[in-house]
């Protein structure tokens, strides 16, 4: 059992993605800047609706921040790992890490969707408006 684990971190036998692209440096440096910025903006995003979360509790329930905030440093894992193919071929990590993903992003769909009858019930600021001038 042990050994087939073992097996999703062997890099022996495959090659990086860059002898995939020839080597050529332009589009290396394509996908590297790329999953970078894109590796980074998806930490930014969570810090963002961790930090909201804290000052507002009360626009944002903790646990869909929380598997929202899951969600989005998963889909930036990705895009590391992505970036560190391009030069050591760590594909059955990626895998797993992609495995991950998969499973907080349907979490995180299925929640999002159990949250809408409520979400829809929240009044609008126009409605909360009209009621403040009626209430005046």
């Amino acid at each position: 059992m042990l050994n087939k684990v073992l097996l999703y971190f062997e890099t022996n036998s495959f090659l990086a993605h860059g002898y995939c692209l020839t080597w050529r440096t332009d589009l290396i440096a394509l996908h590297a800047v790329s999953d970078l910025l894109i590796f980074s903006s998806y930490f930014v995003i969570p810090t963002a609706i961790i930090y909201l979360n804290i000052k507002r509790p009360d626009l944002i329930g903790n646990r869909i921040a929380f598997l929202f905030s899951s969600f989005i440093i998963a889909c930036g894992l990705t895009h590391l790992i992505g970036l560190i193919t391009l030069w050591q071929p760590i594909y059955g990590f990626e895998g797993i890490i992609k495995g991950a993903t998969a499973v907080i992003s349907g979490a995180t769909a299925f929640a999002t969707w159990m949250l809408m009858p409520t979400a829809l019930k929240l009044p609008s600021t126009d409605m909360l408006h009209e009621k403040n001038v009626a209430l005046g």
